[in-house]
């Protein structure tokens, strides 16, 4: 990427009694406190005391824990008008905030002494733990209309204390189903975080539930008053002696029994708890709702329909019988249809609901749903001082590569980045063209092109592969993955890993000129005197019109290879008896009903990795075609699959841990879907962590059905200890692997198969017991 012309401004942080000011060379930048508590707000102001002349170019980064702090409020001074503040910015350093002015004509003005900016940030409000929380101002860069660096001091990291509010939390027991009379005991439970505060006095609770769906069979509770002033509405009020708090004991319970069929939620509207010793001096506080609401599913019998549901909609296989059945589409970047339904053949009615789903209402037999989407398209808007030289559609198609040209003119250089929704994405450059990847297009997008006089030094460059042989292109050894920067003044070296049977040809260009790469075998080098600027590599994949050179045990003619089938399983193979090299090789294993049978591929005496498509189809890829092929076919070894909760969530979600007994360097690849599994060596089992609203019963279900096993060499990991990765197993890992469960909601959830380590005991659950067993592990180490 590139580095911008940077300077560091100063930073402090004031308390409410004394406010700290870093002061140095005119620059001051003050906070109205040095602590806050949890839900309050700190504002920073960034002035000049003296005067910055002649500046054409002004700017400077902020970082800060955006798990912590949001920005709610900002604005721009009167000492520079233009200065611009960025969009939250999610990079591999943390969040940060940029704050830039760029003088487009090049023409340098006085800064006055004055206000520049302010900045207020809101900490957020469920803070569990106290902490020391940094700020730190990065310079970018100040120049002045010679393009002269400004030299202003450096700032230092500073820190402000968090202070978290504890409060008592409120618990209700998990949801469940229920069939048409059953009763249900709903357990009310009062927690708190601090272990030394286990007791309450006061409590104030208001609950709701449907009466159509559920009678209250409670109709008092021992020490407490309990009214229903309205059918469904609760009013629970206790007040005394005190109270056990506890996140395993009942303080209240409550009976319903079911009496209609549907889903019937029973909600906490509000709830006050406080000790004795705090009425004397507050109001109660309101607590912290860990589960506020639950809910039941009430069915009038055990029997269920099929349902069948398009793969653009997201809902259950099935349905009881006399229930109503919801879906809703998978991806509402896609403008859908009003769906369609049958019901044993004969159409019905299907309702859409506000928040976008879809409803059948009281399914009595098999279901068949059918619909149709198209893509959404979003708004292309441009800015930035370079704008006027970008030719760009003004529409960009959901998940489509979006391209756009750049005409520079000679003598500037020019500075582009984007974001979608908001949020920065990384913007390639392929074949002269800057393109979106359409994985990111998903919102809004807005392109910044900015144009600067002169020339930028650049340490760190893109680089981007294309044509026909491009997904053979290795790292300098030939295994591992090709590299895609390039450090300024460096040589960038790559590899290719060659078909037997083709040649290669390769250029080279950086910047938009040609170059040409040293090559060594299979090893080519880009001389890093050339490396100044973005690179892009084209590879062409040519046949030489002859087949591969024969391999031991093999026979082949020109363009083509022979298969063998052996094994005790090989009479449910169906293939044919040649393949083409270089091209996808298909064959189907149809095992008996009661047994089931797995292919072991191999050419040239090397196992070969398969896809899976369909039930029992699969598909040797192209690029191992390169000789003979034997399918060797063996009774399949029974699996031993797991499902644990990993992580529970926000709103219902969870990460889930699946797991599948093995050994390790047994050779084999399990896929989910479309999800690879992991080999845990620590543990020997295959692993893969999957983020879902759905139940951990249905999770198993569709494991079962889902759950597909090849051959190939899948990639490793360890859990032995060291969680953060850095070469040694301290107390640290037990800490971060404390602070990973303890704010997982701010976890970078899109990174999911790297938490997979923290799981140092191995019991598929990430929580405090993986702290235990770091620690364990490290006393064991040192005796």
């Amino acid at each position: 990427m590139k580095r911008c012309l940077s300077l560091l401004l100063c930073l402090a942080l004031l308390s409410a009694f004394w406010v700290p000011t870093a002061r140095a060379e005119g620059l001051s930048l003050t906070a109205d406190k040095s602590e806050l508590a949890a839900g309050e707000s700190i504002t920073l102001t960034l002035a000049l005391s003296e005067p910055i002349e002649n500046c054409t170019t002004l700017s400077f980064r902020l970082w800060f824990d955006s798990s912590l702090f949001r920005l709610t409020d900002s604005a721009c001074g009167t000492v520079c008008p233009e200065l611009r503040l960025s969009a939250l910015k999610k990079l591999s350093g943390g969040s940060a905030y940029d704050l830039a002015y760029l003088n487009s004509e090049s023409k340098g003005i006085i800064l006055p002494a004055g206000e520049l900016y302010t900045l207020s940030f809101t900490a957020v409000e469920d803070v569990e733990l106290s902490s020391e929380c940094s700020f730190r101002l990065e310079l970018r860069n100040c120049l002045d209309a010679s393009l002269q660096a400004i030299t202003l001091p450096k700032a230092e990291t500073l820190t402000v204390k968090l202070k978290a509010v504890e409060r008592y939390q409120l618990i209700l027991r998990q949801s469940t189903e229920l069939l048409l009379g059953e009763g249900v005991q709903l357990d009310i439970l009062i927690s708190h975080p601090n272990s030394k505060i286990r007791s309450f006095s006061a409590l104030d609770l208001s609950l709701s539930y449907d009466p159509a769906l559920l009678r209250l069979d409670t109709k008092s509770i021992e020490g407490a008053e309990l009214n229903e002033s309205v059918a469904g509405q609760l009013r629970l009020m206790a007040y005394g002696p005190e109270r056990s708090c506890s996140s395993d004991t009942a303080a209240f319970r409550l009976r319903f029994t079911a009496i209609g069929v549907g889903t019937a939620k029973v909600e906490c509207g509000a709830c006050s708890v406080d000790d004795g010793a705090g009425a004397n001096v507050r109001n109660a506080p309101a607590v912290s709702l860990k589960t506020p609401a639950v809910s039941y599913t009430i069915r009038k019998s055990a029997e269920t329909h099929s349902v069948t549901l398009p793969d653009i909609y997201t809902g259950e296989k099935t349905v009881a019988d006399g229930d109503d059945y919801s879906f809703r589409p998978t991806d509402t970047n896609y403008a859908y249809t009003t769906p369609t339904a049958t019901v044993d053949g004969v159409p019905v009615s299907v309702k859409t609901l506000s928040d976008g789903s879809y409803l059948v209402e009281k399914v009595s037999g098999e279901l068949v749903i059918t619909g149709s989407r198209s893509a959404k398209t979003y708004t292309v808007t441009l800015q930035g001082s370079g704008r006027e030289d970008v030719t760009a559609a003004s529409k960009a198609e959901y998940h489509k590569d979006f391209s756009f040209t750049v005409t520079k003119d000679e003598g500037y250089t020019y500075s582009v980045s984007a974001t979608v929704g908001g949020s920065s994405v990384s913007v390639e450059i392929r074949d002269g063209k800057y393109v979106i990847p359409g994985n990111y297009i998903t919102d809004n997008i807005v392109i910044t092109v900015d144009k600067l006089a002169g020339s930028q030094e650049d340490t760190e460059y893109t680089v981007t592969y294309s044509g026909t042989g491009m997904g053979d292109a290795r790292a300098r050894d030939g295994t591992g993955t090709a590299p895609t920067t390039a450090e300024a003044g460096k040589d960038f070296v790559f590899s290719i890993a060659a078909w037997s049977g083709y040649s290669y040809s390769v250029t080279v260009s950086i910047g938009g000129k040609n170059v040409t790469p040293s090559v060594s075998g299979n090893v080519y080098t880009i001389a890093g005197s050339t490396v100044t600027g973005n690179i892009l590599i084209k590879i062409a994949r040519n046949s030489n019109g002859s087949s591969s050179s024969s391999t031991s045990g093999s026979s082949s003619t020109t363009g083509s290879a022979s298969v063998t089938v052996t094994g005790e399983g090989k009479d449910y193979v169906s293939c044919a008896k040649t393949a083409t090299l270089h091209k996808d090789f298909t064959f189907t294993l149809s095992s008996p009903e009661g047994e089931e049978y797995e292919p072991q591929v191999s050419i040239g005496g090397k196992a070969v990795a398969l896809t899976m498509r369909g039930s029992g189809s699969y598909v040797i890829p192209a690029s191992a075609v390169t000789g003979a092929i034997t399918i060797h076919v063996v009774r399949a070894e029974e699996k031993f699959v797991s499902v644990c909760e990993y992580l529970k969530l926000a709103e219902g979600e969870c990460i889930y841990c699946l797991s599948v007994g093995g050994i390790n360097g047994d050779g084999r690849l399990y896929t989910y879907g479309e999800e690879h599994f992991l080999f845990d060596e620590t543990h020997e089992r295959y692993v893969l962590l999957l983020r879902s609203k759905e139940t951990l019963e249905t999770v198993k279900a569709s494991l079962e059905t889902l759950l597909q096993r090849g051959l190939g060499n899948c990639e490793h990991l360890t859990s032995s200890g060291d969680a953060n990765e850095s070469g040694r197993m301290d107390i640290n890992d037990a800490q971060y692997i404390f602070n990973c469960y303890l704010l997982r909601e701010s976890l970078e959830l899109e990174k999911l198969q790297a938490l997979l380590r923290l799981d140092v005991n191995g019991d598929g659950e990430l929580d405090t017991g993986d702290a235990v067993a770091v620690m364990t592990a490290i006393k064991e180490a040192e005796k």
